[in-house]
C-alpha cells in the first residue's frame, strides 16, 4: 500500500510544532553539569580528548571507563563523545547536550515516520498521520524520557533505539534496498552504541507477521537476514566485553 500524506492541510504545521516544543522543553538543561557514570565514562577519561583515539574505540573497549567494572564495548557511543570533546573543546556540557538532543529529536522524527507507515499499512484511511503525531508525541514528551536525554552517557539509550527506528523505516519505506540489506546498517550502528538494539529481528518478525500479514514461516525467513547480522554482532559484542564489566544486575 503506497503511503499517504502524512499530514494534511494546516496539520502540516503541527510536526514542526510538536519538534519545538520538544527542543524548547529540554533546551533548558543544555547548561546542565554531568551527572553519576558521566564522571568515569567521560569526565575522567583521557582517551576522549583526543580525536585520534576514535579507532581504538572499536578495538579496545578497555578504555571506555577508568573504573574496570563499567567498561563496555559501545564504540559508537565513544566515538560521538569524543566528537563532542573535540567540537567544544573540552569538557564543555553544552556540546555534549546539543548532541544528545539532535539525536533525540532525529529519533522523534522517525518514530513520526514509521508509525505512518505503519498505520497506512493497516488502514486506507486518509488523516493516518494523526494518531502517527500522537505517538511521536507522547514518546517526545513523556517525562520518562527526561533522565535518558538530560544524562549525557545515556545517550546509548537513544542511539540503540535510533538504529532499530530506522532500521524499521528503511525495511518498510524502501523495498528495493532490502536485498542488499542496507535496513542492517543503521541497526549495526545501535548495536554498537549499546547492545539492546539486538531486539531487532523480533521487532523484524512482528511487523511482518502481524502488520504486513505474513504466515510465521514466511516472516520468519525474510527476517532471517537480520537474524544472522545480529548474531554476528552479539558474538563480536560479547567477545570485545572485557571480563571486569559488571552490569549491575543479573
Amino acid at each position: 500500500m503506497a503511503p499517504g500524506r502524512p499530514l494534511g492541510g494546516q496539520g502540516r504545521l503541527a510536526f514542526p510544532v510538536l519538534l519545538a516544543v520538544i527542543v524548547f522543553i529540554y533546551g533548558s538543561h543544555l547548561r546542565n553539569s554531568f551527572q553519576f557514570d558521566d564522571f568515569h565514562s567521560i569526565v575522567q577519561n583521557p582517551y576522549l580528548r583526543d580525536i585520534h583515539n576514535v579507532p581504538r574505540f572499536f578495538v579496545d573497549s578497555g578504555i571506555s571507563s577508568v573504573l574496570p567494572a563499567n567498561r563496555a564495548y559501545r564504540p559508537v557511543l565513544f566515538t560521538s563523545l569524543a566528537v563532542d570533546y573535540h567540537l567544544g573543546h573540552g569538557l564543555a556540557p553544552l556540546w555534549f547536550h546539543l548532541s544528545t538532543l539532535f539525536w533525540f529529536v532525529l529519533q522523534i522524527a522517525l518514530i513520526f515516520v514509521l508509525s505512518c507507515s505503519i498505520f497506512d499499512r493497516i488502514s486506507s484511511e486518509t488523516g493516518n498521520g494523526w494518531p502517527a503525531l500522537f505517538a511521536a508525541a507522547v514518546y517526545g514528551l513523556h517525562p520518562v524520557m527526561a533522565e535518558t536525554v538530560n544524562y549525557v552517557i545515556q545517550r546509548a539509550e537513544l542511539q540503540s533505539t535510533l538504529g532499530v527506528v530506522a532500521g524499521l523505516v528503511v525495511y518498510i519505506r524502501f523495498p528495493g534496498l532490502r536485498k542488499y540489506c542496507l535496513y542492517l546498517l543503521p541497526v549495526a550502528i545501535g548495536i554498537l552504541s549499546k547492545p539492546p538494539a539486538l531486539v531487532f529481528p523480533v521487532l523484524l518478525f512482528l511487523y511482518l507477521w502481524l502488520i504486513q500479514d505474513e504466515r510465521p514461516l514466511r516472516a520468519l525467513a525474510r527476517a532471517t537476514p537480520s537474524i544472522a547480522a545480529i548474531a554476528a554482532l552479539a558474538i563480536l559484542t560479547a567477545k570485545m566485553t572485557p571480563p571486569s564489566f559488571n552490569p549491575g544486575a543479573g
